[in-house]
């Protein structure tokens, strides 16, 4: 979606040529207008010819001022702020010139206290979204940047870092649109402190707020009256357009610090934006009367038990806390709009038109239909039994028909199974080890490509479903599924998830000593592919999930398990897929974990240490031309060819790096690591802690460990595929050179790395990036890293846990774009002769039974909580 189209025009093209059929009357289901409730206006209110003749009063009649200020003193307790002039207010026209203003006010003053010139302010705001908040950012001429609707404070906040400018405005809805998620107070008050340490401008959209039909959502102004929030800059906004069913109208207000809603007054009272005289005697008639909208919320809610009952029963269907709108999973939105318009009379709307594309090139609307359930009951019911009837001949996600349509139309949730389908284990009753699991999830030969994890996948929902777990079956691609399992919790924290993949490397070319997927156990070891990655690590889980469930125990929130294909090819149909379709599936998750950690750091009879991985470099593949005079072979070559400045660039990055920098998270490692060895290695850890630079420091402790620390401390760099020539005897005139490049999370962008290189190399080449990773935010420790590292304490009294970085990326970059904080924890009980970093991908890959049995007992210790 882009201002260029509004979802309206986009509806309009999509359904042209089409025809409803002639014996079904047209409901419209695409439009949030409201036919539940007719306003309460006393006759002739708007016949007054004299109001049309004269020019409305700037900032309202005393009458609406007065209406507005009734309505918040009854609705949210607010009427001191009022009183102290704390909280201004101001009358506009609807929300939507509300927003477009207020953040082209926000980027105006953003863009003037720049520090660079040209730097062009960001905006922030849910994705899905409201249109209007997208136009007014691209009319300021500012950045977009986009966080999960309903994910709360911590998605907002990842997309606050990760904002390449000044972030201007920060926009929330509340109840959100389209899925009428609910803001709590606490999170509120996250977002706020979010927006003042960004000097951001918040603007809460409340347009929704009396149409909640169960808990009542929190009001930001009464926050701000009683000191539960202390907001810097802010404008909450309200409509009658939804709370008295009254678009017509045009009216609403604005309400904030007095700063902002003076410059905005200012800019209205400018641009000559008012409401004419009967509006106004309208507005205030309808702002002081609550009866109608109590009869609008029992209709409401009247419409969305009819929903639940004819519509309950599809997998994906969830009754939205407030607002008028169904958001609906399908395989595809526009095909179902379209399919549903000719076939049943019924306007709804994609999607995919509400929302924009997102990390992946992915629209988070996409494969959802908005359905209005804003009719009268009777219509209400006929049109909800047609959607149902047409969704059922089009396919809804869940229908257990897969399609083998690409990642980005056609993706389909093959089936979902609820826990009550299966019985649960008796109590006491045994279930599976690590062990046994990891055996058998071995001898799928998941090899990536072209992966094929379906069997593999539906043996793991098989051993879930029999232990009465919910589970639900996603794919993109119908032979590699995604496999979503979920244990209900006491509620008493966030959901925790835990995230996996299938798939595994190919096995061709190595020389294995055993059947890389016999799965076989010698010498106190389970042999085969996946062992270390990381299927191992998928048994402990599993192990853990199971004994949780056999002993009846509840772990302190729902634990979500994620098991998905395609991590070690890209993502595109496992983790991207799941993330940019299906993002509702992860809703309040804060933390995860997955894969690596465990795999120590090649410190042999130094130190038992547990690595748990708190981030990951972040990936940039080039392609670095080189070019220069050619000529015979038989000639010494030119100091300006292409040959010579290959020696120049392959010698100058050598050493594998590009200066030195020393993050927090390593600085905190190194510390870790020197208290933890014995004195002389301590030594040389702390001695390179000092010096980074200096790799002589580090000889002692082996290549393994050398190497890996060399690596978090600097963006490397590495030669991997060289192209040059086509015949022996003619120097190239160009040359290609492609450059594995990995950078330090953080604050470092690709444009510096390049910049470095090209310093480094000392020659002219031109570079083009073929692969640049997710930006990784700074790792956090503290909090659940805490929590990681004393489960491994309490298991193994001997072991050090310490913080890392991994120099490769996983599925973790993918999952952290919805602002959940990822951690990689496999924990491994291991002795000093193994290094089961250097079996990764390798042949003979194993990992021993008392590790794997040691991780499945952290992993049931940590589920059963407490996790902060």
């Amino acid at each position: 979606m882009t201002t260029a189209r509004s979802a309206f025009a986009l509806l309009r093209d999509l359904l042209d040529g089409v025809s409803p059929p002639a014996d079904r009357e047209p409901v419209r289901l695409h439009l949030g207008e409201s036919r539940l409730v007719t306003p309460p206006l006393a006759p002739g209110l708007l016949d007054d010819a004299e109001g049309w003749t004269r020019y409305p009063p700037l900032g309202g009649t005393p009458e609406l001022r007065a209406a507005y200020r009734g309505w918040l003193e009854r609705r949210f307790g607010v009427r001191r702020g009022v009183d102290d002039e704390a909280i201004a207010i101001e009358p506009t026209p609807g929300t939507k010139q509300a927003v477009a203003a207020a953040v082209g006010l926000a980027v105006t003053s953003t863009r003037a206290r720049a520090r660079r010139d040209g730097e062009t302010p960001s905006v922030v705001m849910p994705n899905p979204f409201y249109p209007t908040y997208l136009a007014g950012a691209e009319a300021a001429g500012a950045r977009p940047e986009f966080f999960a609707g309903g994910d709360g404070p911590a998605a907002v906040a990842a997309a606050v870092d990760a904002a390449r400018s000044p972030v201007a405005a920060l926009i929330v809805c509340n109840p959100g649109n389209p899925e009428g998620e609910i803001l709590p107070e606490e999170a509120l008050g996250e977002i706020t402190k979010i927006a003042a340490t960004a000097g951001a401008l918040l603007v809460v959209d409340e347009c929704y707020t009396d149409l909640s039909t169960g808990r009542e959502p929190p009001g930001y102004l009464s926050l701000v009256e009683h000191g539960s929030v202390a907001p810097g800059r802010f404008l909450v906004l309200h409509s009658l357009s939804k709370r008295s069913a009254a678009p017509g109208l045009r009216s609403g207000f604005a309400a904030g610090d007095p700063a902002t809603v003076a410059a905005y007054a200012a800019h209205n009272r400018a641009c000559g934006v008012s409401s004419p005289l009967p509006v106004c005697a309208a507005a205030a008639a309808l702002w002081s009367d609550d009866a109608h909208v109590a009869r609008l919320r029992t209709a409401l809610a009247r419409n969305w038990d009819l929903a639940d009952e004819i519509l309950g029963g599809l997998p994906g269907y969830r009754r939205a806390e407030a607002g008028f709108f169904l958001w609906l999973p399908v395989p595809d939105d526009e095909a179902a709009a379209r399919d549903l318009w000719r076939d049943q009379g019924l306007s709804v709307m994609p999607g995919r038109y509400l929302a924009a594309e997102g990390p992946y090139g992915v629209n988070p609307g996409a494969g959802h239909l908005r359905v209005a359930l804003v009719h009268e009951e009777t219509v209400m019911r006929a049109a909800l039994t047609r959607l149902r009837d047409g969704l059922g001949h089009g396919g809804l996600a869940g229908d257990g028909h897969a399609s083998a349509a690409g990642p980005g139309r056609g993706a389909v949730e093959v089936a979902t199974r609820r826990a009550e389908e299966a019985a649960p284990p008796s109590p006491g009753e045994s279930s599976p080890t690590a062990t046994a699991i990891a055996q058998r999830l071995i001898r799928f030969p998941t090899v990536n490509p072209p992966g094929d994890e379906a069997d593999c996948v539906g043996w793991i929902r098989d051993l879930l479903d029999a232990a009465g777990l919910e589970t639900r079956l996603l794919a993109a691609d119908p032979r590699r599924p995604n496999l979503v399992a979920r244990l209900p919790g006491r509620g008493a924290e966030p959901p925790l998830l835990l995230q996996a993949h299938a798939d595994v490397v190919p096995v061709e070319g190595q020389s294995w000593t055993r059947p890389p997927f016999g799965g076989e156990i010698a010498g106190g070891e389970l042999w085969g592919r996946g062992a270390v990655d990381m299927k191992g690590q998928l048994a402990m889980m599993l192990a853990a999930l199971l004994r949780m469930r056999a002993a009846g125990e509840e772990p302190p929130g729902d634990v979500i398990l994620a098991v998905v294909p395609d991590e070690e090819a890209g993502s595109t149909v496992g983790a991207r897929f799941l993330v940019g379709r299906h993002p509702e599936l992860f809703a309040g998750v804060r933390h995860a974990i997955g894969e690596d950690g465990g795999a120590e750091l090649g410190l042999g009879a130094y130190a038992r240490v547990h690595p748990v991985v708190v981030g990951e470099k972040r990936t940039c593949w080039v392609r670095a031309t080189l070019r220069g005079p050619g000529g015979h072979a038989s000639r010494v070559p030119s100091a300006d060819g292409a040959v010579r400045k290959l020696a120049r660039l392959l010698d100058a990055i050598s050493d594998g790096g590009l200066g030195v920098r020393l993050t927090p998270v390593v600085d905190h490692m190194l510390g870790e690591l020197a208290r933890a060895l014995p004195p002389e290695a301590g030594r040389a850890v702390e001695a390179f802690r000092a010096d980074p630079g200096n790799a002589a420091l580090l000889a002692g402790l082996g290549d393994t460990a050398s190497r890996y620390l060399q690596s978090l401390v600097r963006h490397t760099v590495t030669a991997t595929v060289l192209r040059g020539g086509t015949v022996t005897n003619v120097h190239p005139s160009e040359i290609t050179v492609e450059l594995d490049g990995r950078l330090l999370p953080g604050d470092f962008s690709t444009e510096d790395f390049l910049a470095g290189l090209r310093a480094r190399a000392g020659c002219e080449m031109d570079v083009e990036i073929l692969v640049e990773g997710e930006k990784s935010p700074p790792p956090r420790l503290g909090g659940f890293y805490d929590r990681l590292a004393a489960v491994l304490r309490d298991r193994d009294p001997g072991g050090v846990p310490v913080p890392v970085i991994t120099p490769a990326s996983t599925d973790a970059r993918v999952f952290r774009g919805l602002g959940i904080e990822c951690y990689g924890w496999m924990p491994l009980l291991h002795g000093p002769e193994v290094v089961y970093r250097d079996r990764l991908h390798c042949a003979d890959e194993r990992v021993s039974v008392r590790a794997l049995e040691f991780g499945a007992d952290c992993f049931h210790t940590l589920l059963k909580g407490p996790w902060s």
